[in-house]
């Protein structure tokens, strides 16, 4: 189970460490580690004014708001899977984000047909309304070659996982939000009850069937990261897939009709043969493989008992041991550089991942 979403967290560890570790790099880990600990003041800085959650509200169930609202509206330009994104002075990534005089010449505004207009509504930014834009459905001549676009804020198209590893946590749930909707859009074309065409909502954000009146939303996969404790230490494990040395916590997807709760007890019977005996949540984080499916990342502490033994799955682990709140500790600090422990060269997920936030506040 484990295995799909591994693949999505090995690319984003590759691209930042790639087995190695220059001053760059290490400059790029400090400043990606500051910004991480600023996280729950963040996460704050999206919560949203009772009148901002209803404008919300009514631009998603109002036509003629939607499209009114473009006036005082933001847009960021996607090219399918791949973000149009600009620096910050901290070497971090955001959407750039244009007004509706430079964004109307990408706008389709077609609503009849099966692919509809090319843009979804994603939230607020601010107190404006703000708008995703599909450039890969635009046909003109004039856009034929979609990565040469430039815009008021200097950028550029950048890969979706090399966004994700760089991006602002500020504006990471719209931006996993306009990756889920636009490969949503793609992937859903016909009803999986008739077979008949759907078509797109106005506003982007589901697809309806108009001969059998099914409506189809952005699924979204639940996945557990549980970090297993006991008596001061913690385990982590790798996969043969991953970048030398790299060790993180147990992680897999929830199946139907399997509470959290029973995914982590699960997950961690199935990969190092040991039973839990309580399990703590964490927190949330929106996670991708970077085509535009979506999971929800579920972080958990999971204790065992101090005398039970590991009984490694070796088809899903290559290794797990333990490591103790002091290793732990030299990890963080180190991070990204990997650094021997007990002979063993080692260096854990970045600041991105929500791994590494499991650690992190173990750790304190």
């Amino acid at each position: 189970m484990a295995t799909r979403w591994l693949s999505s967290f090995t690319f984003c560890c590759r691209r930042h460490f790639n087995g190695r570790c220059n001053k760059m790099q290490l400059l790029q880990g400090r400043r990606c580690i500051s910004l991480i600990q600023s996280r729950a003041q963040a996460t704050n800085a999206n919560l949203l004014t009772l009148q901002q959650y209803q404008l919300r509200e009514e631009l998603e169930r109002d036509q003629s708001k939607c499209q009114s609202s473009f006036v005082t509206a933001k847009f960021a330009l996607f090219n399918g899977n791949k973000p149009y994104m600009t620096k910050t002075t901290r070497g971090t990534l955001i959407m750039a984000k244009i007004d509706y005089q430079e964004a109307q010449k990408f706008i389709n505004m077609e609503v009849d047909g099966q692919n509809g207009s090319n843009f979804a509504y994603l939230g607020l930014c601010g107190n404006n309304p703000f708008y995703a834009i599909d450039v890969s459905q635009y046909s003109s001549n004039d856009l034929s070659n979609l990565d040469e676009i430039k815009l008021s804020q200097p950028g550029k198209f950048y890969s979706s996982m090399r966004s994700l590893s760089a991006i602002e946590h500020s504006e990471s749930s719209l931006f996993l939000k306009a990756l889920s909707l636009i490969h949503f859009h793609k992937t859903t074309l016909y009803c999986s009850r008739c077979g008949n065409q759907t078509h797109r909502h106005f506003n982007g954000s589901r697809r309806y069937c108009m001969n059998c009146h099914a409506t189809f939303y952005p699924q979204v996969a639940p996945v557990i990261s549980a970090l297993v404790i006991r008596d001061g230490s913690c385990l982590l494990a790798r996969q043969s897939s991953f970048p030398n040395g790299l060790y993180s916590a147990l992680a897999g997807f929830c199946e139907p009709g399997e509470s959290l709760e029973e995914c982590a007890r699960r997950e961690v019977a199935e990969e190092i043969g040991l039973l839990s005996q309580t399990v703590k949540f964490h927190g949330t984080q929106g996670w991708t493989r970077g085509i535009g499916d979506t999971s929800l990342m579920i972080g958990c502490y999971v204790t065992v008992k101090s005398s039970d033994e590991i009984k490694m799955d070796k088809q899903e682990l290559e290794d797990a041991r333990w490591f103790t709140i002091e290793d732990i500790r030299k990890l963080i600090s180190c991070t990204p550089k990997p650094i021997s422990i007990n002979g063993v060269s080692v260096f854990i997920p970045p600041p991105v991942a929500i791994a590494h936030q499991l650690l992190l506040e173990w750790a304190k």
